[in-house]
């Protein structure tokens, strides 16, 4: 890994490229760790004895443990980020550590943006387990590359496949 040039040396046109690329770098890795760090939240918060009456709230799609309505709240505020925007990231967090293990692998392999495999994320909650494999198998390669559309297509690939009456009410919604 390259070092970060000192402000002193970032006084060339390389330089200051140089610095930008090594600080989008760190940030992707600090991005990275968070969603990280956002798995283990999940899994500390759990159903269990200990946890209580606490009421247990699902934030990643079918298939993915249920977390303790509370550990949300004190998530975003650990991140100074909104409840809702917490509930995103670890929703997010938790669809790709449990449902697209390819995406993630990739994420952790520092391959894949965090950003990217966030909205594969995202727009694979709707899905069955199988639908949420189904795209993990066939965006996971290109995940670096997909743009908005061609997900859009593949979820709704997915649909078809795996849950034919959502694809047809979404449709009929639309």
């Amino acid at each position: 890994m390259a070092a970060i040039p000192a402000p002193e040396q970032a006084d060339s046109l390389a330089g200051v490229l140089a610095a930008i690329r090594a600080e989008r770098a760190a940030a992707d890795r600090a991005e990275c760790r968070v969603l990280e760090l956002a798995v283990d939240w999940a899994a500390m918060h759990e159903w269990s004895d200990p946890l209580g009456p606490e009421s247990l709230v699902a934030v990643g799609g079918s298939g993915t443990p249920e977390v303790g309505e509370f550990c949300v709240a004190e998530l975003a505020a650990a991140l100074r980020i909104s409840t809702d925007a917490g509930r995103s990231l670890l929703a997010e967090a938790v669809e790709l550590a449990h449902r697209l293990p390819q995406t993630w692998r990739r994420v952790r392999a520092g391959d894949l943006p965090a950003w990217r495999a966030r909205r594969v994320a995202c727009s694979t909650l709707v899905l069955t387990p199988e639908g949420a494999r189904y795209v993990d198998r066939h965006v996971a390669p290109f995940a670096h590359r997909v743009g908005p559309a061609q997900l859009d297509r593949l979820v709704e690939e997915a649909l078809v496949r795996f849950e034919p009456d959502l694809a047809d009410a979404r449709r009929r919604a639309a």
